[in-house]
């Protein structure tokens, strides 16, 4: 009677796997696949291949067989597989070197173990017709992304370096040359300041000016965050950590920052909790995912900023002493519009030829304008000045912005220049102006809802009617209607 292998016919139930036969009909499985396949030892050397990946790779199964697969596949990710034992599955590859250069291939690795020890590595390639479709569609994707990096890096380094900060005060000079020569290594640096006095921008231009330019500016403004939802936003989460977790997981501000720069804006309200775990990620380097079980390295430059005094803020037990510590490596003092009033004109015209840029105007100021723009002591700083040039452009009817047109706070706040324009137009006329400055305000404040701005003013919503239709036609005609 013939054996199973002579008569070509399977085992017989009961009896044991034919090994031989085994082999034979899995390399057959490989050959007439369209996907390619390749396994090495633990050397890296490649111990079987099948004719389709042969094809792509423009080599003889004999010859694959002599080579390390390093020698084929230059960037291959195998040797990384086999090292850490990890399982990837439908991963998205460009190759950068080698025969398959600029190719995007849809793989699949693990590894195989003999007593507990990792033996040899194995890939699936797909790049059939359908799936070289997709890849194409992907590397079309893909190149459109690496494009509008590219785009916002140079945007960023352009709009957010060092020379485009507007001044050219003592101070000012002084502080950009400090930050400029902390921007050289990466040493934490704690930005403290007024609202407005520019701590974000100066924040950009450290990044642009230092070695993380080409990697990430990450931000996260710890006011703006809700307590409960402060750990995932900063540190991510895993898969199932909590009710309504991204399948997959999620990666948080710290993990989306590796090896580029981490801002966080004011610093002074994040919540203690967060506070304590955040120390630990500057201490250790080492991040820990909401949910997760592994430590996850992680190379960061972290920039805090905040307008609070963190020394109260630490004897009201409401900031970690030890955290102050830690972010305060290099402080860095803002300097108020007020201690610069050199640079207040000059800052305006920017913002004014901004405008003029983004809505294709000509306007200039008159020049009674710079001269009231210096005398303000400018309490929000730069954002407020900001805010003042665009409130004068919008309501300027001509190309000339005159004094006018400037917010009335800034002749309220100005005593000699507010009594010197009452002299020229009377007081009534001055108060009429005032008053219709503030209704203008506080109406462009609530985006023109009478009710909201009526209970601002604490007023009547008739009486402030009233006031637009009838004392102020100019106010109506510019606001509309209810």
């Amino acid at each position: 009677m013939r054996s199973p292998q002579e008569t070509g016919d399977l085992p017989a139930s009961g009896a044991g796997p034919d090994i031989h036969l085994c082999s034979l009909l899995f390399k057959k499985f490989l050959d007439v696949t369209s996907d390619g396949y390749i396994a090495i030892n633990r050397e890296g050397r490649i111990i079987e291949i099948n004719k389709s990946y042969c094809d792509l790779l423009n080599i003889s199964h004999a010859e694959a067989l002599t080579k390390n697969i390093i020698e084929v596949i230059p960037n291959t990710k195998m040797i990384r597989v086999l090292k850490s034992g990890i399982t990837e599955v439908d991963v998205l590859d460009k190759h950068e070197s080698g025969v398959l250069k600029g190719k995007y291939l849809v793989c699949s690795r693990s590894t195989v173990e003999k007593d507990g020890v990792r033996v040899a590595a194995f890939a699936q390639v797909r790049y059939s017709e359908k799936t070289i479709e997709v890849a194409q569609s992907f590397q079309k994707v893909m190149k459109e992304l690496e494009y509008y990096k590219k785009e916002y890096k140079r945007f960023s380094r352009e709009h957010y370096s060092f020379d485009k900060i507007i001044g050219t005060s003592s101070a000012l000079l002084s502080l950009k040359g400090k930050a400029l020569r902390a921007a050289a290594h990466d040493f934490t640096i704690l930005l403290q300041g007024e609202t407005g006095t520019g701590k974000e921008v100066f924040a950009h231009a450290i990044h642009n000016a230092s070695a993380r330019s080409h990697a990430p500016f990450i931000r996260l403004n710890c006011a703006a965050i809700p307590s409960e939802l402060f750990e995932s936003e900063l540190f991510g989460y895993e898969e199932g950590a909590f009710s309504g977790a991204r399948k997959g997981g999620k990666p948080g501000k710290i993990e989306l920052a590796d090896g580029g720069t981490l801002f966080l804006d004011e610093i002074g309200d994040m919540p203690l909790p967060m506070q304590a775990k955040l120390l630990r990620v500057l201490q250790d380097r080492e991040l820990d995912r909401l949910g997760g079980t592994r430590a996850t390295p992680i190379n960061i430059r972290v920039i805090a900023a905040t307008n609070q005094d963190l020394d109260k803020r630490i004897k009201e037990g409401r900031f970690r002493e030890d955290l102050y510590f830690r972010l305060n490596v290099i402080s860095l003092q803002m300097i108020p519009l007020r201690s610069r009033p050199g640079d207040i004109v000059p800052l305006a015209e920017h913002y004014l030829a901004e405008l003029n840029c983004r809505y294709e105007e000509h306007k200039s100021f008159h020049p009674s304008v710079p001269p009231l723009l210096k005398d303000y002591a400018w309490p929000g700083n730069g954002r407020e000045l900001r805010n003042a040039v665009e409130y004068a452009f919008s309501f300027s009817d001509s190309a000339l912005i005159a004094k006018e047109s400037l917010p009335h706070k800034i002749f309220l706040h100005n005593p000699a220049k507010f009594g010197k324009h009452a002299e020229e137009k009377g007081l009534a006329a001055v108060m009429k102006e005032v008053e219709a400055g503030i209704l203008l305000e506080a109406l462009a404040k609530y985006n023109g809802n009478y009710d909201k701005t009526a209970r601002a003013l604490k007023i009547h919503r008739t009486t402030l009617y009233k006031k637009v239709r009838g004392n102020h036609p100019g106010v109506h005609s510019k606001k509309g209607g209810s």
